[in-house]
């Protein structure tokens, strides 16, 4: 019975570590790195991240996180958990979450992810699930957006953007066609284009935020009933003027009329 017990033990043992090992390297992952003036040609495919400082033409697909550096090149779609650019791409993009990073460029026709930062130039139509984030140095054009929730810091050019609740910072600029249900102007933030409601129930409406347009109205409006009030008391003055004038020459009329009969007797 000691022998039996003590073989159960040792492969107890044995087993453990195997299944630490095998689960251990697919939570680390691996890198795979083309490195700055190479160039590869074809498809990339993996489950592992990918780092990028040379060119590739072709499409990358990978399960992990894409990292396309400051120098780095891609012709192609890519695919991915993660996706950081910071160089030059020319595809579409499909991913949980992207940055867009300053001074990088994309150029595709869709991009598709649950969110987006965006400080570099884009010019792609975009949809996504949760939100998009403009900041100073962001700069899209899009043919339309699509996404829940959208802060523009820099400037969108589009023509049709759809999105539940749009803020628009003191710096911020958007042009297009807007359908929104909660829209936030900051002051110094710029719109042009037509605004229509995401939804038309009655509860629901359109707020813009614009302290400035606010203080401007409200001082038109006191300026408008102060004019409204001075020709009123102006005409009462005339009118009582002319009255006070009126009486005081039929005086002297009469005193005129008594001093001649007066002197005439």
């Amino acid at each position: 019975m000691a022998l039996f017990g003590s073989s159960k033990k040792e492969e107890e043992v044995l087993v453990a570590p195997k299944v630490v090992e095998k689960k251990t390297p697919k939570k680390l992952g691996a890198t795979t790195i083309i490195t700055g003036g190479s160039l590869f040609e074809g498809n990339i495919k993996g489950e592992d991240g990918v780092h990028i400082d040379g060119r590739v033409k072709g499409d990358v697909i990978v399960d992990n996180i894409i990292i396309l550096g400051k120098n780095g090149i891609i012709d192609g779609n890519i695919v991915a958990e993660n996706v950081v650019i910071s160089g030059k791409l020319s595809g579409n993009i499909t991913c949980n979450d992207l940055e867009v990073m300053k001074d990088a460029i994309v150029i595709s026709q869709e991009i598709n992810v649950d969110t987006v930062t965006i400080d570099g130039g884009v010019d792609s139509s975009i949809v996504a699930k949760n939100s998009i984030n403009i900041t100073s140095n962001g700069r899209i054009k899009a043919d339309k957006v699509l996404t829940q929730s959208t802060t523009v810091d820099g400037i969108l050019l589009t023509n049709d953007i759809t999105t539940k609740f749009l803020e628009i910072t003191t710096k911020g600029h958007l042009e297009g066609n807007l359908t929104v249900e909660t829209v936030k102007i900051h002051n110094g933030g710029r719109f042009v284009g037509s605004i229509s409601e995401l939804l038309l129930d009655e509860e629901q409406h359109i707020q813009v935020v614009d302290e400035y347009q606010e203080e401007e109205q409200m001082m038109f409006d006191d300026e408008y009933d102060d004019e409204e009030e001075p020709p009123i008391e102006i005409k009462i003055k005339k009118v009582e003027e002319q009255d006070e004038s009126s009486a005081s020459t039929r005086k002297r009329r009469t005193r005129g009329r008594n001093s001649r009969s007066n002197r005439n007797r």
